[in-house]
């Protein structure tokens, strides 16, 4: 979404010229040492397993080298990122975000990011 804003820069250095576009990040809110999970992990669903739709939000992270879905709440979100304000997930849990298809056709290999 996309929304027309004026705003005042200091433009002592004439560094900013008439007809410029810029681009700004409004913060409104912030928590400090949260989890927070690409929101591409937010979206993701292994290709060969249905979930139920409304079922919530939930992340897929590697457990024993298998996908497992754990259900979270989102806290903040920039649209980059996102907050995950409780569930099962811990630091270092290893967060899928994609997979890869294998050329021989075998199934999907998941893909963690740290």
């Amino acid at each position: 979404m996309t929304y027309d804003v004026v705003v005042g820069v200091d433009n002592r250095d004439l560094a900013l010229m008439p007809g410029m576009t810029a681009a700004s990040r409004i913060v409104t809110d912030e928590h400090k040492d949260v989890l927070r999970v690409p929101s591409q992990a937010l979206r993701y669903n292994p290709a060969d397993i249905r979930v139920k739709a409304g079922s919530g939000s939930a992340v897929w992270v590697l457990r024993d080298d298998k996908p497992v879905r754990l259900p979270v709440t989102v806290g903040l979100d920039d649209d980059t990122n996102a907050e995950v304000a409780a569930g099962g997930l811990q630091a270092g849990d290893e967060v899928i975000t994609n997979e890869q298809r294998d050329t021989g056709g075998k199934t999907a290999i998941p893909r963690p990011r740290f």
